[in-house]
């Protein structure tokens, strides 16, 4: 009898699997934070759509607003790319327009064109 209350208390009590939780854990955060890429740069951004398409509003409308002072045009491009993740439409235009800068850059300046990651 009280090996059967040992055995019960060590299977509730027992350390559990460490390795196991990291690799769950690091899926976990894989599928939770997106990146996109801006400018060479690998940005994160929300996993929830309604915090992506609420943080691109943001951003567009802080560009259009780029003339005070603390806002800039800066806001208008990153914008734009965080609503192409969830907008069909605007992924076609950023798609399009990154292309169109890319080949621009190679043409015109290929050493930075292949820093930042145009052309191979």
């Amino acid at each position: 009898m009280i090996l059967a209350v040992e055995t019960t208390f060590s299977y509730y009590f027992k350390k559990p699997d460490i390795s196991a939780l990291a690799t769950y854990m690091e899926c976990l955060g894989r599928s939770l934070v997106r990146h996109i890429k801006f400018a060479g740069f690998n940005v994160r951004v929300p996993a929830h759509p309604f915090l992506r398409i609420g943080l691109g509003v943001i951003l567009v409308i802080g560009g259009f607003l780029g003339f005070l002072p603390i806002l800039g045009f800066w806001m208008l491009p990153l914008g734009l790319v965080v609503l192409s993740i969830d907008f069909a439409a605007v992924r076609r235009f950023r798609r399009q327009a990154s292309v169109k800068l890319g080949r621009w850059l190679l043409k015109r300046y290929p050493n930075f064109a292949h820093r930042i990651g145009f052309g191979t």
